[in-house]
């Protein structure tokens, strides 16, 4: 449950660095939190209504204005962490599954139903600086601050798990980063081929058409590996962790939203037939992997911070 902040903190309450007041389980939000609800709503509005001149609506004001908003949002879980894991570490296992499911289900499915009701402002919506862009980049960077957050409240092995997980999502937000878009004119085709706006499509290029026309895939294995023994070596890979992740329920959630990631990306290519039409719901589609992978951050987290309490280890 959320609620404007009072003036002072109330008895028995704690005020946290970002001004949010947290008493009895209750979250409040701070400016920046609503700061973000409001950019981004007014930036959903523009795109509501088709009379908005262009340079208004669907340019770079409005994919300014997006971002502003997800990195507002994500600068206000940061700030909420501990209160976030604390309340999450204590809620029934039975009611996450269906609070989860239920947001990213139902997420996916109001996108289809605009999809049929109103194609054209649904394909406004899938723009970089839509809607369901922005909100799937707030999942992936609200999870890296959160993970991060929570291994600063930690010590020795179990932060740099959580730190290293925070690295992975880190990926997935250039991975949502419209590079294109930024930079524009300034990256060109790479020997014929056009770069697209992904961090997969910017590494695929580089490695087939300029690294490996250099470096033999032998060599490209070897970096990978000794990358994996750096990380090993200093404590940050550590494959019994990893094995327990894998054998929890925790890693439902990463299936599934890679389950949803691949047919986003099916559906993009054709891949096994899958197609819907134009408005493409690649985006949609995305964000509900998006929920699910920012499930399984607040899951880690929940963990990590219920085992260091049982083990009496300090906490941030």
């Amino acid at each position: 449950m959320t609620h404007d902040a009072p003036t002072s903190t109330p008895p028995g309450g704690r005020r946290t660095e970002a001004g949010s007041v947290e008493r009895q389980g209750e979250i409040s939000l701070s400016w920046r939190g609503r700061a973000a609800i409001g950019v981004f709503a007014v930036n959903a509005v523009l795109l509501f209504f088709p009379p908005i001149p262009p340079d208004v609506r669907g340019s770079l004001w409005s994919y300014l204005a997006s971002t502003a908003a997800v990195i507002l949002g994500a600068l206000e879980i940061r700030a909420l962490t501990p209160a976030l894991v604390a309340r999450w570490a204590r809620v029934r296992e039975e009611r996450r599954w269906i609070a989860s499911l239920a947001i990213a289900v139902g997420l996916l499915g109001f996108a289809f139903v605009l999809r049929a009701a109103a194609p054209d402002l649904f394909d406004r919506y899938s723009r970089e600086e839509g809607v369901w862009e922005p909100i799937t980049l707030f999942c992936y960077l609200g999870s890296l601050l959160l993970l991060w957050r929570t291994g600063s409240g930690l010590s020795g092995a179990p932060r740099k798990h959580l730190r290293l997980v925070a690295g992975a999502y880190a990926l997935l937000v250039l991975e949502e980063v419209d590079y294109s878009g930024i930079f524009g004119g300034l990256i060109g085709p790479i020997e014929g081929v056009d770069v697209g706006g992904a961090l997969h499509e910017l590494l695929i290029v580089y490695l087939f058409y300029r690294a490996l026309a250099v470096l033999q895939p032998w060599l490209v294995a070897v970096v990978l590996a000794v990358a994996a023994w750096g990380l090993w070596w200093t404590g940050y890979l550590q494959p019994r962790v990893w094995f327990q992740t894998i054998a929890s329920s925790r890693i439902v959630w990463v299936v599934l939203g890679l389950g949803f990631l691949f047919a986003a990306a099916a559906e993009e290519s054709g891949l096994l037939g899958i197609r819907f039409g134009r408005p493409s719901p690649e985006e949609a589609i995305e964000l509900a992997g998006a929920v699910c992978f920012a499930v399984f951050a607040l899951q880690t987290a929940a963990h990590a911070m219920t085992r260091a309490q049982v083990r009496d280890e300090p906490l941030a």
